[in-house]
């Protein structure tokens, strides 16, 4: 083989591996992913903490076009000031959005049911909208990426008791890894 045909052998073999690192890179391979939670759930009414969960975890899917789904969502380890759980409703939370090389993310369709005993009585407040925050560019081995919320606003919703107030905030931090990455 010529000089300069090994020359062009080389140089397309490296063009490729670019090409295939920057198409990785570029979108999700679309598939499975499940979230754990980083940095505690928390839900804030009028300024307070009302609720702080240490252990979530979330299933889901995310698509090469950044559209993420989440099929089942486990919280606990709640606590406030009394007994507390929180439990997702309405799921799935389809189309959200989760960006390739970080960017906004966003559970579209989230809703939570927190039940809690407030000196003596039972409260029960549900809470929902599609909370928006920021997604970290995907690194590591395996590969994840990190999603924040924080102060995410959603709004009361029927079948809540009276005492809830009109809208909550929710804060979050999740580490996201699986196939669909």
């Amino acid at each position: 083989m010529s000089r300069i045909a090994k020359l062009a052998a080389v140089g397309a073999s490296a063009a490729a591996v670019v090409a295939m690192t920057a198409t990785s890179a570029s979108a999700w391979t679309g598939g499975s992913v499940t979230g754990t939670l980083t940095a505690p759930l928390t839900v804030k009414v009028l300024g307070s903490n009302v609720a702080s969960c240490t252990t979530s975890t979330l299933n889901g899917s995310v698509t090469t076009a950044d559209k993420l789904t989440i099929s089942t969502a486990a919280i606990s380890g709640c606590t406030g000031s009394g007994t507390v759980t929180v439990a997702a409703e309405a799921l799935p939370w389809a189309n959200g959005t989760l960006t390739t090389g970080g960017g906004t993310a966003s559970f579209n369709g989230f809703r939570v049911k927190a039940n809690a005993t407030l000196l003596g009585f039972p409260v029960t407040c549900i809470y929902a909208g599609t909370i928006t925050g920021t997604n970290t560019a995907a690194s590591g081995s395996p590969l994840s990426t990190t999603v924040t919320f924080t102060n995410a606003s959603v709004s009361k919703q029927s079948g809540s008791s009276g005492a809830c107030p009109g809208t909550a905030q929710v804060s979050a931090q999740y580490k996201f890894q699986g196939a669909g990455l």
